[in-house]
């Protein structure tokens, strides 16, 4: 229970401190193996699969995953601070968020006729 609240407080003081600067720094430093290997994100990630399954909401996990491979763009595309942006960073950048947009909004908004 103990850890439980040092998780939660470690989150809050996180919203706390939240500026943009902050998430680049985090999302910069986030490391995907140490995710992966982390059994919380397995047992998270399976029973959020499982719901999904479940009620058939495709739709939920569409924007999940997009949330993660845009937070993945971020973190490649994202200059150290005080860098500034180079141009092929920017279209990248520009580029994956145009595809994530694309395809978010073909199964979100028109993908609703069926």
């Amino acid at each position: 229970m103990e850890t439980l609240k040092a998780y939660w407080t470690g989150f809050v003081n996180f919203l706390i401190e939240c500026d943009m600067n902050r998430v680049a720094e985090v999302l910069r430093k986030l490391d995907w193996t140490d995710v992966l290997r982390n059994p919380w994100v397995w047992l998270v990630t399976i029973a959020f699969l499982l719901c999904v399954l479940v009620k058939r909401a495709f739709r939920t996990l569409l924007f999940t995953v997009s949330l993660v491979l845009f937070a993945i763009l971020l973190q490649h595309t994202l200059p150290p601070p005080g860098e500034s942006l180079q141009l092929s960073s920017l279209l990248r950048f520009v580029g994956g968020s145009m595809v994530l947009a694309v395809v978010n909004i073909y199964y979100l908004v028109l993908g609703t006729h069926r």
